[in-house]
């Protein structure tokens, strides 16, 4: 959010420098998020959306004969 601010104050004063900096930044930032977001959370909380499901499964297949769990 500072960032943008910055970014329109740059923008607003004339500062071009400051203001492609800035928009560069910018944009390492969000990419990065991005990045985090497609490589780290979401294959995490598929994960355990996936085990969850399949506790059922699991649970059902040993029920009837607990042995096979050992």
């Amino acid at each position: 959010m500072t960032l943008i601010l910055c970014h329109g104050f740059a923008a607003l004063v004339r500062f071009q420098r400051s203001r492609r900096l800035l928009g560069v930044c910018y944009i390492v930032v969000k990419v990065s998020l991005l990045v985090v977001v497609e490589i780290g959370v979401f294959p995490l909380i598929c994960g355990w959306w996936l085990d969850i499901c399949s506790l059922v499964q699991t649970y059902l297949f040993f029920l009837p004969n607990p042995s096979l769990f050992l």
